[in-house]
């Protein structure tokens, strides 16, 4: 047996389309609960960090964002790869691209047995 891994041919038209549907499910929610001077915002999941990276959500979603009539102020992404560690990575804010990692090395990470009480 040789496990391996592979890449479908058309991934990019593939994430968009799951990012817009993400985004059409959540996003009018958001907006219903968004009251006075608060801000909407967005958590994805990243389980997958072989073919997916923050700059290509970041891109994908400043793309789908167009299509929405209320898309999220900001948006998280949250790399969950299995070794208890959750790596955040902000790619949008203000409405805008963004690749936000924290001010230094590890500022937004977190071990998942300290979020368990949030």
């Amino acid at each position: 047996m040789l496990p391996g891994r592979f890449v479908p041919q058309d991934i990019e038209r593939l994430r968009h389309a799951r990012l817009l549907s993400a985004l059409r499910g959540k996003a009018p929610k958001l907006h219903a609960a968004r009251t006075g001077n608060t801000r909407t915002v967005l958590i994805v999941e990243n389980q997958d960090v072989a073919i997916t990276n923050a700059g290509l959500v970041s891109e994908a979603f400043d793309q789908q964002c167009e299509q929405v009539q209320h898309p999220p102020d900001d948006i998280y992404l949250v790399d969950t790869r299995g070794s208890g560690k959750f790596h955040v990575t902000q790619v949008r804010r203000a409405r805008r691209a963004c690749l936000r990692l924290g001010e230094k090395l590890g500022d937004w990470q977190y071990m998942a047995a300290e979020l368990q009480e949030l």
